[in-house]
């Protein structure tokens, strides 16, 4: 399935783009292992998120899904019938791996094709120091037999930063005797920590150090989802691109370890506004006010600093790059050659088909901004950030380019085009 963009108008007026994914996947899996009842208001209703209700089903959940509202029950965790089936999710595979590791039973995780080829080790490690058994096709790849139970405290090096790794050793710390103590290089995503500090959990988190010692989650939970930051990411560079946008976006999470895109556009000389803050729970939300500010931004070098808190973000910060005057510079990437796709391979090449100058590096890319690009075909390998990122492009030149593949596009954000109105 393709899509095929052209003509676009301007955005304006106010809207709520998508659901947070991260949370929605962490607030079904914390419902999971809660003897309370979790309430779960706002969850995103993609394809992602409806494979780890699915699954978390399988495990004994007792879920009930009405409008906004998403209630969980459950009175133990059981061994599943059948396979625990992900799809595309990563984050839906790696958490559920930490989760069931704590509990005595046999389960298989598998997911779709693009998912099959992406690294598992890197969460099988730690989960088999603490005790539980995994065993991986060709040692790497899902999909994945896990046998649970009898864990134990660790103390883990989290060398990639990666929030999947970090959270899949948490859920699997609550039911491991001793301590955890997880320590990430950088500062990566915390949605994780602030659900198990809400559940009241045993956690310490002090800078980049977390501690947690065995935990028994009982008690009513109520998790707000707020809008997702990497989905407002599309909309924010479409307002900055196409002239005549203004928009608000409403109910944003902005959350610190999310939000590295907006300390990168005011380096490209855009501002954001925020026009209104909220707390959903432990979670900083905010409105943004969006306008064209394309005239006025300049191409940079990116701080490695900024880029783990908006690894998401940078496909979609490659369109930009590719939208306005002057070079800019990311390194310190390379975990985007680990996600849905070969990021950082298929950003430079469907640049290059668009007459975009650009430069690849092991872990990132250079790019030569400009005012013109080519009709092409845009190659996506079923990755949805890909899909969209290259839509917005397309959008905003007016440009004829052939999306391959956007069905991706629905495992995170199915109201896509509906919020970009085209």
């Amino acid at each position: 399935m393709k899509y095929i963009t052209g003509k676009s108008k301007p955005l304006t007026g106010k809207t709520r783009v998508a659901s947070d994914k991260s949370i929605s996947h962490r607030a079904l899996m914390l419902g999971l292992i809660n003897l309370g009842k979790t309430s779960i208001k706002g969850l995103l209703e993609a394809d992602d998120v409806k494979r780890t209700m699915k699954n978390c089903r399988m495990l004994g959940a007792e879920i009930s899904h009405n409008g906004d509202l998403t209630t969980i029950a459950r009175s133990r965790v059981i061994e599943p019938n059948n396979i625990l089936d992900f799809g595309n999710s990563g984050t839906g595979a790696r958490l559920m791996a930490g989760v069931i590791a704590g509990y005595p039973l046999f389960s298989v995780i598998t997911g779709d094709a693009s998912l099959r080829k992406r690294p598992m080790r890197r969460i099988a490690d730690p989960l088999c120091e603490m005790g539980a058994t995994i065993h991986l096709r060709s040692n790497r790849f899902l999909p994945a037999a896990i046998i649970g139970g009898k864990l134990k405290g660790i103390n883990h090096k989290n060398s990639i930063g990666s929030a999947q790794v970090k959270s899949a050793i948490m859920f699997a710390s609550l039911n491991a005797n001793g301590t955890t103590v997880i320590e990430d290089p950088k500062r990566s995503r915390d949605h994780t920590e602030r659900l198990l500090i809400q559940s009241e959990a045993n956690i310490t988190v002090t800078g980049n150090k977390i501690a947690l010692e065995k935990s028994v989650i009982n008690r009513n939970l109520e998790i707000m989802v707020p809008a997702d930051f990497s989905s407002a990411a599309f909309i924010i560079a479409y307002a900055l691109l196409r002239k005549g946008s203004e928009i608000t976006l409403k109910e944003v999470g902005i959350n610190p370890t999310r939000t590295g895109m907006l300390k990168i556009l005011e380096l490209f000389g855009a501002k954001i506004e925020v026009t209104k803050r909220y707390e959903f729970g432990l979670e900083p939300v905010a409105d943004l006010y969006v306008s064209y500010q394309r005239e006025n931004m300049r191409g940079t070098e990116i701080p490695e600093s900024l880029v783990i808190s908006a690894i998401d973000e940078i496909p979609i910060i490659a369109a930009i790059a590719a939208s306005i005057e002057g070079k800019t510079t990311i390194r310190g990437a390379k975990e985007l050659r680990y996600k849905e796709s070969d990021r950082i391979r298929l950003i430079v090449q469907n640049l290059a088909s668009l007459g975009v100058k650009c430069t690849e590096y092991d872990d990132g890319f250079e790019i030569e901004g400009t005012d013109k690009i080519q009709n092409a075909t845009i190659l996506t390998d079923f990755d949805h950030r890909i899909a969209m990122s290259f839509i917005i492009l397309g959008s905003v030149f007016e440009n004829r380019l052939e999306i391959e593949d956007i069905e991706s596009i629905q495992t995170s954000y199915p109201n896509f085009f509906e919020n970009l109105m085209l």
